[in-house]
């Protein structure tokens, strides 16, 4: 994303960040979202911004669950 001139990115990985940071680039690092926060906000019926709730590892796109057993 750019927003007047500035490259503006969204990184998850807290080592890239810091390399980016290191060669020059602003770095903000941001404390995750506690999971009592994340239930009061949800029980609320209230959105957190986006990328807030960013989880790892994610669910594979097109996962297809199936039953393995017979008959």
């Amino acid at each position: 994303m750019r927003a007047s001139g500035a490259e503006v990115a969204y990184d998850h990985d807290t080592e890239r960040a810091i390399a980016a940071a290191a060669d020059g680039a602003t770095t903000i690092l941001l404390r995750a979202v506690d999971p009592q926060t994340l239930q009061r906000i949800a029980d609320a019926g209230e959105r957190l911004p986006q990328k807030t709730t960013y989880f790892y590892p994610k669910v594979p796109a097109g996962l297809v669950i199936r039953s393995l057993e017979l008959g």
